[in-house]
């Protein structure tokens, strides 16, 4: 039966003398067919797909996987964790009033003792995660920086709030920030009103979810 890994040619047919050049061939498709498959060596613990373009299999982490399908921490993905750094994730209900007081994530604290995204902020600074930032330029140029390097499965979220000319940014840094697993090539300037999600599916690499 033919497959995309190996498809018999029938080379050498039955009763035919062999050619060691023939014979060669066959191996050559058959080493080919192998080459398509995920090696074991590397990828302990890590998600199979099929590659974009459908002519070979990776391998992915669970954050990269989760990025890859694009789910959603708290709407399609209840609790996620890596061996590394373990996150808990609340759900809470209209009543409830939550403390995060001293709440830390990799080492980075976490400002999330209110649930909104907090006032606007006017000045430059450094991203942190899980808390979204709503950003004011009308004063003036604003960016925010990705932290290097990030903890990997972190959430970043910046939300444009006025409609001046000037300029708002999240910087990359020392980071990656990709879409769809491509480089964007640098740094990304928001449009006003424009509201931008990332997820760090590496310590140096932040997708566009």
């Amino acid at each position: 039966m033919a497959n995309d890994y190996y498809t018999k040619s029938g080379v050498p047919s039955t009763l035919s003398q062999g050619s060691s050049s023939a014979i060669r061939d066959q191996f050559t498709l058959t080493e080919q067919g192998f080459d398509k498959v995920v090696t074991l060596t590397g990828n302990a613990n890590k998600v199979v797909f099929v590659n974009g373009t459908g002519t070979a299999q990776i391998a992915k982490t669970a954050a990269e996987a989760r990025v890859l399908l694009d789910l959603e921490i708290g709407v399609d993905v209840m609790a996620y964790a890596t061996p590394a750094n373990q996150r808990i994730y609340l759900e809470l209900s209209d009543t409830d009033t939550p403390n995060f007081a001293g709440l830390t994530l990799g080492g980075v604290p976490v400002d999330m003792t209110d649930a909104s995204w907090g006032a606007p902020q006017t000045t430059s600074s450094t991203l942190v995660p899980a808390a979204g930032v709503n950003v004011d330029c009308s004063g003036g140029t604003v960016v925010k920086t990705l932290p290097a390097p990030m903890v990997q499965g972190s959430v970043f979220q910046v939300h444009r709030l006025d409609n001046s000319a000037n300029t708002c940014r999240v910087a990359a840094s020392s980071n990656t920030i990709t879409y769809k697993d491509s480089d964007v090539g640098g740094d990304l300037t928001l449009a006003p009103g424009e509201t931008v999600k990332l997820v760090a599916s590496s310590t140096t690499k932040a997708e566009i979810v």
